[in-house]
């Protein structure tokens, strides 16, 4: 059988490289004093690190932006969601603070993260660039310094490809690999020569990688209530968007698609709504529902760290399969091929889940 490998960020963890949304923010994490600190790096301190006596506001505070956790990157990608395009109003907030920066007027009654934004503005912004162009330079930084902190973490690894290449000769089996999808920034090995890889979301050495949102998931768009058109200057931070200029600037598209495949093999993936659109496109290419191929989704009890298993694991991807597999249904134009999906996949034989 001829496999198409989606490698997510868990394939690096279990080969041992510190990758996680919590390693880097860790890394990163500031002293109380945010002068020169990256914006998304303040936010983030703000929302787990500040030692704050009022426990209950910051449990609120991580409710406004819909993120609790610290392990994965879809974490931080809902942060982003949340902070551009939901209706918190932390965008709102953030942006008032921005332009109230150098003025006393303003709100009347500010709360205290009003307040801590608008000094952090202060203290670091000097131009009169707009909020969202702000932003974007924001972003880029937070990119190149995750580039740099792979690079860090990569030197340390003398290990890691070796035990890269035995992960994926456990995916595969005695199956031919037909190509590699994959969604972390570094090389998942040296198997397999570049044009057998497909970098979604780029890679650390070229120092152009895309961290971005999937405006498509948000309700507002679900509910017709909303349009690209209404983006504006946000679809800058879409990875859509951000993918045609990674394409752009390689000056050829990165093709991840191959017909001749007989089962689409997923590892270490979260399955984070701000990758459905990814998703969609591989299961509508392959025509998930009327054809022969067969997915397969692969998971190990790990935790990021040598030795310490996650007897939940299993649990957990049931539930983002789950989830998946009836998200996509619900974009099929016959609703009750959508409705059934699932069902046909299993009774069909088409759906494996295995512990490797």
């Amino acid at each position: 059988m001829r496999k198409l490998l989606v490698l997510g960020n868990g394939f690096d963890l279990h080969c041992g490289l510190n990758s996680t949304f919590n390693h880097f923010l860790t890394f990163s994490k500031s002293e109380k004093d945010p002068k020169g600190l990256n914006f998304f790096l303040y936010v983030l301190w703000l929302t787990f690190f500040e030692e704050s006596q009022d426990e209950l506001a910051q449990e609120h505070w991580q409710k406004e932006l819909n993120i609790s956790e610290k392990d994965n990157w879809m974490d931080f990608e809902l942060m982003l969601n949340h902070l551009l395009f939901e209706s918190t109003n932390f965008y709102d907030l953030a942006k008032k603070a921005y332009e109230y920066r150098w003025y006393g007027t303003g709100p009347t009654r500010v709360d205290d993260i009003y307040a801590k934004l608008k000094v952090y503005f202060k203290l670091n912004v000097k131009d009169s660039v707009s909020f969202e162009d702000y932003l974007r330079r924001q972003l880029d930084d937070f990119e190149k310094s995750l580039c740099d902190y792979l690079a860090s973490q990569l030197e340390r690894n003398l290990i890691l490809e070796r035990q890269q290449n035995k992960l994926i000769d456990e995916m595969l089996g005695e199956s031919e690999c037909a190509h590699i999808m994959t969604f972390n920034y570094t090389y998942p090995g040296s198997k397999f020569d570049e044009p057998m890889i497909s970098f979604v979301h780029g890679n650390w050495l070229d120092k152009n990688i895309i961290i971005g949102v999937d405006p498509t998931n948000n309700l507002s768009f679900k509910n017709g209530m909303t349009t690209f058109r209404d983006l504006g200057s946000k679809e800058l931070f879409t990875k859509t968007y951000r993918k045609m200029i990674l394409d752009a600037k390689r000056g050829k598209p990165d093709k991840a698609l191959k017909k001749e495949i007989d089962l689409i093999t997923f590892y270490g993936h979260s399955f984070g709504e701000q990758d459905y659109s990814y998703f969609q496109s591989l299961f509508d290419f392959y025509s998930l529902y009327d054809s022969d191929i067969i997915l397969e989704f692969l998971y190990s009890e790990y935790d990021g760290e040598p030795g310490k298993k996650n007897t939940k694991q299993l649990e957990k991807n049931l539930k983002r399969i789950y989830k998946l597999i009836n998200e996509y249904g619900e974009t099929l134009s016959n609703k009750d091929h959508g409705k059934n999906l699932l069902h046909k996949l299993l009774l069909e034989g088409r759906l494996i889940i295995k512990q490797i």
